[in-house]
């Protein structure tokens, strides 16, 4: 059975919108796995943050490092 001209052309323009489709899914998982890392890189960025954040309170509230803190503040305030 002999297909027709039209029918051919229906077949073609259906499986160039698979494949614009399955480019399109490609496209998006690989944004995906870019914004993964990226979203994974300001996690380990901000942990690390917190953690000096963390430190300093630590060291703010030690008061055999008090005064050195505050002495440390004073210069932040004056130079920073």
């Amino acid at each position: 059975m002999k297909k027709t001209i039209e029918e051919l052309r229906a077949e073609k323009e259906e499986l160039l919108k698979l494949e614009s489709k399955q480019a399109e899914s490609e496209l998006a998982e690989k944004k995906r796995k870019e914004l993964e890392k990226e979203v994974a890189t300001l996690k380990h960025k901000t942990s690390k943050s917190g953690k000096i954040i963390e430190k300093i309170k630590s060291i703010s509230t030690n008061p055999k490092l008090k005064k050195g803190f505050s002495k440390f503040q004073d210069f932040a305030d004056k130079y920073g």
